[in-house]
């Protein structure tokens, strides 16, 4: 049975994550070409029965009001193209007919429809979604001058883009985000495509007002489905501006390589922020294969085919429209001579600590690597006007300006052997948000929750302070009850502290602070690669004097087995997806109930469906600068492993600074792996009016053997041979035995006295391989 359930697992990998690349092939040209093409054949065919099954679902009560089928645009824009490229005229006369036709569709809707609403004096805009009315302009702007459309016909069509032009314009929506740029391209196709309407000149206006704040900045969106809308749109956008070129902005060339960077192991970037599995897929590719094109990158290439090869079925039937629209795009922009190569599958940062805020964990870009994704982005500087004038303008409290999450320092994406083992908490099941801010707020990710105040955590009979022995057994509060509110996003700043990648460890340090709510929240990620297990360390340091509780929230599909300290889980779904689930993610808290700390789990809806919130708390008073630690390992491991064999190998180190500073010890063999992390960074600091300001023996720590003032140590132990990295340190020491020892130099520039006076320099890190004695 277990050997039936392990190829079971198997074949669910190969289906939620194709074979492996390197034995795919590259979509050619041709190929998207032919898929435009077959789809448009078979759409004319079942034309009239599209519209049906449309008219049959149309729903008045839709909050966005009158939504038309969008097929017969994308019909329209694929066909203009085939005739385009080929001469064949029926499909002139095919894209002719929705161009003359497509306002017709409002008939299908009451006459006095939003009848009394601003905006709607003209009435209904026949195109009214600006995800896809470019498709209807840009078809209009190749035929315009042919003999296939009558003076009637471009009157009509004229109308149908004017009238809705001037209602967009009526709904002012700017900034460097998707839902601006989609309104600059429309605005723009109708102004350069219409230049005789007397209202072009206004849509040109109002578009380039947008396109000045999108050209050369950042846009200010953290999620990947949106993403993907924004960027298709300015590229698709750069074809018709003739005086600009795109893809010459430094902040074009950084994002194409940022998003080819992000490319997880299931072929396909990860879903973080208003997200969710796979979204916008066929946009990632169309833009991937023009930046490609643009900058004849092979590692954007591997992007835009490992996606196509992954998730794009070309023999499938039906054909989509929407997607003959995406292989129309990607016939015009690819480049066949560019052969894709994978980018080096290491660990690094994506792109920076200003803007991308980023990092991966990684052992390479196929399948069966594993990835873990740390995202640590705020809300940023950049954008104040878009961002300001969203929040002001649209409801959307609960999120991070705009789409994005409260995910600051969360594991955003945990992926071993094909295994998705942590998630993302999906993008919202109601409008604007779900329940308790769902799946926004920061208690459905991956990180560490600060609130004020204790929680009551409960008595047991007879013991509690100074209760009778026959005194009632009071329940506590629920964690998760307890943290949870509106989901209203909180404003705070993030920033690197740390990263560094070795051979035998990777390790990340990002920081969160919360100015208004008074604390600072330090993740500290290792891994330990021979392993691959994840040492997690969480700091929480507080900036204020006031009662606080902390929870570390890890969340999961399933429990497939539980102690008082830890959790065997696993990821069966995402949503609608099957998982792979040979491998299962052991998560273990060393520590346990050390220190007033309660383990806990509750069941939650996120990512639309059933999942588990683990989480483990620390509620107490805390003083200014007093610290709140957990210690959480990730292990992957096969899935029915002994759990036992896997804990018994882990082994808190004695360390006589806990909790500023903490150690794990990692048994494997005759191999020992030491992770040291020292937790409150400032222990050091003794003089604030001399330079340096630190000293070794207010900053040294005992990790077991180990001596340092290392920020990060990491050890190897085998036999009588040690191998070590010590970041931002002074001096080394092992069993006694010096490792290593910087030495001191003359300070000058002193602030008390200008006299010059001895002090030492600390190194960045330090890498050696020594003979213990």
């Amino acid at each position: 049975m277990k050997n039936f359930q392990l190829l079971l697992s198997i074949i669910i990998s190969f289906i939620f994550i194709q074979s492996s690349f390197v034995d795919a092939k590259t979509i050619k040209r041709n190929e998207y070409l032919k898929y435009a093409r077959e789809a448009a054949e078979d759409y004319w065919k079942n034309y009239d029965e599209d519209i049906k099954k449309w008219v049959d679902r149309i729903d008045l009560k839709y909050v966005f009001g009158y939504m038309p089928t969008g097929n017969p645009l994308s019909f329209a824009d694929v066909s203009a193209n085939l005739y385009k490229i080929t001469g064949e005229q029926k499909y002139a006369q095919w894209a002719r007919k929705v161009l003359v036709e497509y306002g017709n569709l409002r008939n299908y809707y009451p006459a006095d429809f939003w009848k009394n609403k601003p905006g709607f004096e003209k009435g209904v805009p026949p195109l009214p979604d600006f995800f896809n009315a470019p498709q209807y302009i840009k078809a209009y702007k190749i035929l315009k001058n042919t003999k296939f459309l009558s003076p009637a016909d471009k009157a009509i069509i004229t109308e149908n883009i004017a009238i809705s032009c001037d209602h967009q314009v009526r709904s002012q929506e700017w900034g460097a985000m998707n839902r601006g740029i989609l309104r600059a391209e429309v605005f723009y196709l109708a102004a350069i495509t219409i230049p005789e309407h007397p209202h072009a000149k206004t849509w040109a206006m109002v578009a380039q007002s947008i396109i000045d704040d999108c050209w050369r900045s950042w846009e200010i969106e953290d999620a990947t489905h949106y993403n993907a809308i924004h960027y298709y749109s300015l590229v698709s956008l750069s074809d018709y501006l003739a005086d600009k070129d795109l893809w010459k902005e430094a902040v074009t060339r950084y994002a194409m390589q940022f998003f080819t960077r992000l490319m997880a192991p299931w072929g396909m970037l990860p879903d973080y922020g208003d997200s969710y599995l796979y979204g916008n897929w066929n946009r990632w590719i169309a833009i991937f294969e023009y930046a490609a094109t643009k900058y004849q990158d092979p590692e954007i290439k591997y992007a835009a085919n490992r996606i196509s090869q992954n998730l794009w079925n070309f023999q499938a039937q039906p054909k989509s429209m929407w997607l003959a629209t995406i292989a129309m795009d990607c016939y015009h922009w690819a480049d066949d001579k560019i052969v894709p190569k994978a980018p080096a599958g290491t660990s690094e940062l994506v792109l920076d600590d200003a803007v991308g805020k980023k990092i991966i964990f990684r052992t390479g870009y196929e399948p069966n690597d594993t990835y873990l994704l740390v995202n640590y982005k705020d809300e940023g500087i950049a954008g104040f006007m878009s961002r300001d004038y969203l929040r002001r303008s649209i409801a959307i409290e609960e999120e991070k300006v705009t789409h994005g999450h409260a995910d600051e320092n969360d594991i955003s994406l945990f992926m071993a052997d094909g295994c998705v083992l942590l998630h993302d908490g999906g993008y919202r099941d109601f409008m604007p948000s779900g329940p308790f801010g769902a799946y926004r707020a920061d208690y459905f990710h991956n990180r560490v929750v600060v609130r004020k105040d204790k929680i009551f955590k409960g008595q047991k009979k007879g013991q509690y302070r100074y209760a009778t022995t026959d005194s009632v057994a009071v329940p506590g509060q629920n964690v998760y009850d307890f943290v949870r509110n509106s989901g209203a996003y909180r404003p705070v700043q993030t920033e690197l502290i740390d990263f560094l990648a070795t051979e035998n460890f990777d390790y990340s340090r990002s920081r969160v602070t919360d100015q208004r709510m008074g604390y600072q929240h330090d993740r500290i990620v290792n891994w330990v690669k021979p392993l691959n297990v994840f040492v997690v360390f969480d700091v929480v340091k507080f900036l204020v004097d006031d009662f606080y509780t902390s929870v570390n929230f890890w969340h999961t599909r399933k429990i497939l087995a539980q102690g008082e300290n830890f959790f065997d889980t696993q990821y069966d779904s995402l949503q609608k997806n099957t998982s792979p689930t040979h491998k299962s993610l052991l998560i273990y808290f060393p520590e346990g109930d050390q220190n007033g700390r309660m383990i806990g789990h509750d069941p939650e809806k996120r990512y639309w469906q059933n999942e588990i919130a683990i989480h483990q708390t620390l509620s107490r008073w805390h003083d200014v600068g007093d610290v709140a630690t957990f210690t959480t390992i990730l292990i992957p491991h096969e899935t029915g492993s002994d759990l036992d064999q896997l804990m018994q190998k882990i082994e808190l180190i004695d360390v006589d600074r806990y909790p500023q500073a903490t150690g794990v010890k990692i048994h494997d063999g005759g191999k020992e792996y030491y992770v040291c992390s020292k937790l409150d960074r400032m222990i050091d600091i003794h003089y604030q009016d001399r330079r340096p300001q630190y000293d070794y023996e207010h900053g040294k720590v005992q990790y077991g053997e180990f001596e340092t003032d290392a920020q990060q140590l990491f050890a190897v132990l085998e036999k009588d041979m040690l191998k070590f990295t010590s970041v931002y340190c002074v001096k080394l020491t092992y069993k006694n035995q010096i490792l290593f020892e910087q030495k001191p130099v003359d300070f000058g520039l002193q602030y008390t006295d200008g006299v010059d006076r001895p002090g030492i320099g600390k190194l960045r890190y330090w890498q050696d391989e020594i003979k213990i004695k």
